[in-house]
């Protein structure tokens, strides 16, 4: 799920000012004032967060808080930021340094590894409902 154009506190920014914002400067932004409003730009999480939905995102200090099907928001491998829920988080640590989490989309369920370190932040104005948990812990018994 890719995000869009929306600094923090909602305001549309530039474009081109969106794109220079390096992952440094985005994380840095985000610690200071501990939330930041990204617009989502596709339907990987739908039916949760709609594409074009504003979301709320929150700082992380410790990723040992994170439980399963908390919605990050990450960059993945091709410098994408990312909106998908965790599935795990695995104990070894990864060759990027720290842990290993293991995230999934809605609509295709298949993961997602990365390294805590390419983690921006935790939705805090979206969560998964509880019976939907359920039907996916039934479902995708691999958790």
């Amino acid at each position: 799920m890719n995000i869009g154009p929306w600094g923090k506190l909602g305001k549309k920014k530039n474009l081109e000012h969106t794109k220079a914002m390096t992952p440094e400067i985005l994380k840095q932004s985000l610690n200071q004032t501990g939330f930041m409003k990204v617009t989502i730009t596709s339907n990987s999480m739908e039916p949760v967060i709609m594409t074009g939905e504003e979301v709320i995102i929150a700082s992380i200090p410790q990723v040992e808080k994170l439980e399963p099907f908390d919605i990050l928001v990450f960059w993945n491998d091709e410098g994408v930021l990312t909106c998908h829920y965790v599935w795990h988080i695995n104990k070894i640590n990864g060759e990027q340094g720290g842990k290993t989490l293991v995230t999934r989309a809605m609509l295709n369920h298949e993961d997602l590894p990365f390294s805590e370190n390419q983690i921006l932040g935790k939705v805090v104005s979206h969560k998964i409902p509880w019976k939907l948990k359920l039907f996916l812990k039934i479902k995708y018994k691999d958790y």
